[in-house]
């Protein structure tokens, strides 16, 4: 009885002492971004919410980005997008990314809600990327986002933090 009854108390002792411990594949890479262990030669990158406001109105939108490195060659992302509005947009809104002067249609993979908060209707949704397209954006100031719905667009434009955000992560990740 009194070795169980020990072999209870070492458990419990080495469980409070090592209760703090915890193994994780995800990894603080920078302030801005995290990077997670996939396997061998590969690593998944999460660009944390950066904003975009409208030229013409109250508009914005936060924008995080996921890719893969895989073998130090860069895969496809995805780039999910919450687009904050005064009114109702179309749920499957058309974006274009315009990076140093070129136009990046992306391609809708799914819009996961649409649904009013305070004053402002928030669209989410998810766009798929190629890997040429997730590079430059990572790579290279994205310029605007354009909205296409109801029969408009409307323009977004990166935040000076936004800005220095983009660069610094550019700086950071050597792909």
């Amino acid at each position: 009885m009194r070795i169980i009854l020990g072999i209870c108390l070492l458990i419990a002792l080495v469980n409070v002492s090592c209760g703090g411990m915890k193994v994780s594949s995800a990894q603080k890479a920078g302030k801005h971004y995290e990077s997670f262990y996939t396997g061998v030669g590969g690593v998944q990158y999460f660009i944390k919410p950066i904003t975009f406001n409208s030229t013409t109105t109250d508009n914005y939108l936060k924008s995080d980005i996921v890719f893969r490195v895989n073998e130090n060659e860069l895969d496809s992302g995805t780039v999910n997008i919450s687009i904050f509005t005064e009114s109702v947009i179309n749920r499957k809104p058309e974006i274009s990314f315009f990076i140093s002067g070129k136009e990046y249609p992306s391609t809708l993979r799914e819009t996961f809600y649409q649904e009013r908060e305070s004053k402002m209707v928030i669209t989410r949704s998810s766009y798929r990327s190629d890997k040429n397209e997730v590079y430059d954006f990572v790579k290279a100031p994205i310029d605007s986002m354009g909205v296409y719905s109801n029969g408009a667009v409307e323009y977004f434009t990166p935040k000076k933090k936004t800005q220095k955000i983009l660069g610094s992560i550019a700086q950071k990740l050597i792909l």
